[in-house]
């Protein structure tokens, strides 16, 4: 059953993309990631506790994957709705806006904690 399933050319080559595109984002985000990851493991190492130790990763998990999921959720009904081609350009615009003062919220926020207002 399993070999029968790749037999199928469109569901192997959809096996491959997703594969080379996983491996893409794993390369790129680990970076970003690591640091993140090895504060929960820490935190979760120092808490003593199995339990809560079990359930600080997996809400880490969750949090990690549900946000990929559902951007890549959202991309995919964007791909199909031709209803939001025609804002596409002001939807960018309001994104790249919105990370741009996200941004700069983020800078003033660690340079008052860095100086220690």
């Amino acid at each position: 059953m399993g070999l029968k399933l790749f037999s199928n050319p469109f569901l192997l080559n959809s096996f491959r993309n997703g594969a080379r595109s996983q491996l893409t984002y794993a390369l790129v985000s680990s970076p970003c990631a690591s640091p993140v990851l090895f504060a929960v493991l820490a935190a979760s190492a120092a808490s003593g506790s199995q339990v809560l130790s079990v359930l600080t990763m997996v809400s880490y998990a969750l949090g990690y994957t549900i946000v990929i999921f559902l951007s890549s959720l959202l991309t995919g009904f964007a791909k199909q709705a031709k209803l939001l081609l025609k804002y596409s350009e002001g939807i960018t615009k309001f994104g790249s806006v919105a990370l741009i003062l996200a941004g700069i919220y983020y800078l003033f926020i660690g340079i008052k904690w860095f100086i220690g207002g």
